[in-house]
């Protein structure tokens, strides 16, 4: 005896897939000759494949498959049946099964409601000089987990735009950020507003989003509009029961010192860093430099909690805390383990982030420390401290760490290693 089974028997409407059809001898003898065709009513639409098996022999208990393509449009139970169904029982006899028939239900498509976009409107280079033609940037991130499409934004204020038409862009994907460039002629000095309306569309139902911004534009001599005071680092450490973080102190003591030659840096450390005091470190200190110390593993960020005990943190966390922060964060430093995820995460909204792709050894950190902070305290740009810190880890420690684990990305860039 065969038994014929179909997979699957419930498909959505609307959309191709692929059915099995099953023959499976559940009697005791071989079965011989075996000819099967499926028939489909006109409800149902084969794309590809016939339906069709046919084998010489199916002994007890073997099964064989065939599989074709359908497409159904309207819903409901549609019976399907074979007007060929015969084989050779184990006795020789000829069996034909004019009696066989199935369904094949048809139902509506299940969308899933996408969550709405998040996304993030920032103002880059803001600052312009009073009567002369300048241009600044918006910065338009996705920082949700929803794609948007169509996306069209338009930028108002009391400015004098070279361009007032709408900047289209044909999709924005979680995680990624695109700049938008407008030349303007400022006629008035101080924080200009300026008013930005976005409209997209999103998810399998085509759903619209309409989101807006208030954001400001300086208008001054960059003189003038430079803030006051010393560049601040921000040096925190953590070090929870069950791990091995044992260079921070020494760290912390040569980043000191390099920076202390240079007024225009100050330096700010927090020992035994939680959740609430990292969040109210940057609150009150507003860091341009922001050096994480602490034990790293696949990517999470060991912070301390009650009592001493590990926090663990997750790289999406630490970024959505970072997205906060860039109006004044430039550069976060990652010294922990695997904190390359971590700065994958992060540079979607700082514009450089140093880590590490592997494991860091205290000399390798205390090394690099010194020669990027000495060259940052020196006046020198980011990307070139980040390689006088890899110089340095060279000189100290020779060729054996030619190929150091400490790595520099940019928001828009990619890594680079360190050289020689």
């Amino acid at each position: 005896m065969i038994e014929v089974t179909l997979s699957p028997r419930r498909i959505q409407a609307g959309q191709d897939t692929e059915v099995t059809v099953t023959l499976t001898n559940v009697g005791e003898g071989v079965c011989r000759n075996v000819v099967f065709h499926l028939d489909l009513p006109w409800q149902i639409i084969r794309l590809s494949g016939n339906g069709q098996i046919e084998t010489d022999r199916l002994p007890a208990g073997a099964s064989v498959r065939g599989s074709l393509r359908v497409r159904a449009d309207d819903v409901g139970s549609w019976p399907v049946h074979s007007s060929n169904f015969s084989y050779r029982n184990r006795y020789g006899s000829t069996v034909r099964n004019d009696d066989y028939t199935d369904l094949l239900i048809v139902e509506p498509v299940v969308r899933v409601e996408a969550p709405p976009p998040r996304l993030k409107a920032e103002v880059v280079d803001g600052i312009l000089e009073p009567d002369r033609w300048g241009a600044f940037r918006i910065r338009l991130s996705n920082i949700g987990d929803t794609a948007v499409r169509d996306v069209s934004m338009v930028v108002r204020g009391p400015l004098r735009f070279d361009d007032t038409r709408p900047r289209w862009l044909p999709s924005l994907l979680p995680g990624d950020s695109v700049d938008f460039p407008f030349d303007v002629l400022p006629n008035e000095t101080g924080s200009v507003p300026v008013h930005i309306e976005l409209t997209g569309g999103y998810g399998q139902q085509d759903q619209s989003v309409q989101l807006q911004w208030a954001k400001k534009v300086t208008v001054g001599s960059a003189a003038a509009v430079r803030p006051s005071g010393p560049s601040t680092v921000l040096y925190v450490s953590a070090n929870p029961v069950h791990t091995q973080l044992t260079y921070a102190a020494a760290e912390a003591r040569e980043i000191r010192k390099e920076l202390a030659v240079n007024p225009a840096f100050r330096m700010e450390e927090r020992g035994a860093i939680g959740p609430r005091e990292l969040t109210g470190a940057l609150h009150n200190l507003h860091p341009r430099i922001v050096h994480l110390a602490a034990h790293g593993a696949e990517g999470y960020l060991y912070l301390e909690r009650e009592k001493g005990h590990p926090h663990p943190v997750t790289p999406r966390a630490v970024a959505g805390l970072f997205s906060e922060t860039t109006d004044y964060v430039e550069c976060v430093i990652a010294g922990a383990c695997d904190s390359e995820p971590l700065a994958q995460e992060v540079r979607r909204y700082v514009d450089y982030v140093i880590a590490v792709h592997d494991n860091l050894p205290s000399d390798v950190a205390i090394a690099f420390s010194i020669g990027f902070y000495q060259a940052l305290a020196a006046g020198e740009p980011i990307e070139k401290a980040y390689r006088f810190g890899g110089s340095q880890v060279h000189l100290q420690l020779g060729d054996d760490f030619e190929d150091h684990p400490v790595r520099l990305y940019t928001r828009v860039g990619g890594a680079h290693a360190g050289s020689r």
